[in-house]
């Protein structure tokens, strides 16, 4: 009867992964995964405080060897990789607060939030310091200090200045951006990098 639900929910949400098969392979409590979201390459739970990846996305897998766990500034923490089958791979990783989630409870208007993540696209390479990010979007937008507008423009400054150091350009998008613990902006989608 289990079985049958999770087919069901299979099919609905996930319909290039087993789910079940995937929680007995793993040794997992299907009862303590919380559906977070899907993508292009898989579907993410989360389970405790950390987050279950299921991907067939092969060039992630293969940039987050890399980095297992390694602090870096800016991305989350990635704590394993499981292989499951041949193209599908399990990523354990760091949970943190989607960005789009902190905006909605903050009443910020999230096509600013937008906006000022193009800005910091259009202009990677040319920002040197807050003060130029800062004007930039001042150029768009009346800025309150102490606002909660003001205080997200900062937290992409920082995360900019983490992320600049990779020679690849980010995929920033509201889409791959959280808040960590310590109430940092981060990029939990890491490719590209």
């Amino acid at each position: 009867m289990i079985k049958k639900f999770f087919d069901f929910i299979n099919e609905k949400i996930l319909s290039k992964h087993n789910l079940f098969d995937i929680c007995q392979k793993l040794n997992i409590n299907y009862k303590d995964l919380k559906y977070l979201s899907s993508g292009n390459f898989g579907d993410a739970y989360k389970i405790n405080d950390k987050v279950l990846k299921i991907t067939n996305d092969l060039r992630e897998i293969k940039d987050i060897k890399n980095i297992i766990n390694k602090k870096i500034d800016g991305v989350v923490k990635y704590y394993n990789i499981i292989k499951i089958s041949e193209n599908t791979y399990v990523i354990l990783m760091e949970y943190v607060k989607p960005l789009a989630t902190f905006i909605k409870d903050n009443n910020i208007d999230d096509e600013y939030v937008i906006d000022i993540i193009n800005i910091l696209i259009y202009n990677w390479r040319n920002i040197n310091n807050k003060e130029d990010y800062i004007n930039l979007i001042k150029n768009h937008y009346i800025l309150k200090e102490k606002s909660s507008d003001y205080i997200i423009a900062y937290k992409m400054f920082d995360l900019y200045k983490k992320l600049k150091k990779f020679k690849k350009y980010p995929d920033l998008h509201l889409g791959n951006l959280g808040l960590n613990k310590n109430n940092e902006i981060v990029m939990f989608d890491f490719n590209k990098l």
